[in-house]
């Protein structure tokens, strides 16, 4: 099962097609567990079912929960409010490495990247853009997005976004407060393997989610036409217009799910790595970002 496990490319290219499971997107049944029973998905835009679309998933939160039980389960009834379109959730290939586990989130069948040309329309792929150091951010009654300079998406088209209301209440992560020993393990962690490793727990310490609903409102896609090879200027116009978007979108919906106090979205610019540092001192004259690494305002 091991080998089976580390030689097996199916993950990543593809292959195998959904199985008729209860709670799989194309099973009959999508009430498998606490966290399923518990989320709900909001349409604010037909979709045209001859498309491909990107849809850009916050907040990342720990586990993804929100993006697993509304776009890898029927719980929220994806099927009815998005008729022939079939969501992917996109995953690093970390976690196809791992036995059991990579064939229980295969059960539904996996694709190559969706985002190619040559593929038929239909297909949704889902995107949490804010990675593994926006988990470490997952705290209730804070929403910390790790997009600042998350820019790798925009060449594959700019994401639909799909923000999920109630996500980071669901658990309550363990305080790792920035220059902890415990954040500075995790901060170290991504580079290596991919993940972060957030600690976190629900009620009375168990790993069982406190009863809050997660509400994911799917915003309309953003056209934009295709260029396999986009200049640095066009990206950086693309992805300030996807991060707009966002905030717009989060503003006009925040009062209906109990988030009428809250300002703004916080958004956040990912820490250049060590391989970025050395760059910049061979020549680069850029000058790398300081305070910017924490939280700014989105005014």
């Amino acid at each position: 099962m091991v080998l089976l496990a580390l030689l097996s490319r199916a993950g990543t290219h593809g292959g195998q097609e959904a199985a008729d499971l209860p709670g799989s997107a194309a099973g009959p049944s999508g009430d498998i567990s606490e966290i399923t029973s518990l989320s709900s998905l909001v349409k604010t835009a037909e979709l045209d079912p001859s498309g491909n679309y990107l849809f850009g998933f916050h907040p990342h939160w720990v586990l993804v929960t929100g993006a697993f039980s509304n776009f890898c389960t029927e719980a929220s009834g994806f099927s009815s409010l998005f008729p022939c379109l079939l969501p992917y959730l996109l995953m690093l290939p970390c976690w196809f490495y791992l036995p059991l586990f990579r064939d229980y989130i295969m059960c539904r069948g996996q694709r190559p990247p969706i985002c190619c040309p040559g593929l038929g329309g239909g297909q949704v792929a889902v995107l949490a853009v804010g990675g593994p150091l926006e988990a470490l951010e997952a705290k209730a009654g804070e929403l910390i997005l790790w997009i600042r300079n998350q820019k790798g998406f925009v060449p594959l088209g700019l994401p639909g976004p799909a923000f999920s209301f109630g996500h980071n209440e669901l658990f309550q992560q363990f305080p790792n407060p920035p220059g902890s020993r415990l954040r500075r393990a995790q901060e170290a962690l991504p580079p290596l393997l991919s993940v972060a490793l957030p600690l976190f727990q629900g009620p009375l310490g168990l790993l069982l989610p406190f009863r809050t609903p997660i509400h994911t409102v799917v915003g309309a896609p953003i056209p934009v036409q295709r260029n396999p090879r986009p200049s640095r200027e066009q990206v950086d116009a693309l992805h300030a217009l996807s991060v707009e978007r966002l905030a717009q979108r989060f503003d006009e919906r925040k009062a209906r799910h109990g988030l009428a106090a809250h300002p703004h979205l916080l958004l956040a610019r990912r820490p250049r790595r060590r391989c970025d540092r050395r760059e910049i001192k061979r020549g680069n004259r850029a000058a790398p970002p300081s305070s910017a690494q924490r939280p700014a305002q989105n005014d």
